[in-house]
């Protein structure tokens, strides 16, 4: 448990004020993916030049119903993730 902790401290303090960014690639995205495991969470992809490491592309989590949606999860990443587009820029 203080394994997953430290990780999980260290993940949330990449992403410390990079809220705007995150509500940004949410309603501006390049892509828009349902993931391969789950048809209802959506990876939304934005590119960023500058980010805390290098250039990287934001994603964006959101699991999405009928009814509701909401973020599960925000990174960075150096590459796009795969799965069936749902929407491109």
């Amino acid at each position: 448990m203080q394994r997953f902790t430290r990780l999980f401290t260290a993940a949330l303090q990449k992403m410390v004020g990079r809220l705007g960014r995150v509500a940004e690639t949410v309603s501006r995205p390049e892509l828009v993916v349902a993931t391969r495991l789950d048809q209802s969470v959506h990876i939304y992809h934005r590119f960023y030049s500058k980010t805390p490491v290098t250039s990287k592309y934001l994603l964006v989590a959101v699991k999405v119903s009928l009814e509701d949606a909401f973020v599960l999860t925000a990174f960075y990443s150096s590459r796009q993730k795969r799965g069936e587009t749902v929407w491109r820029t």
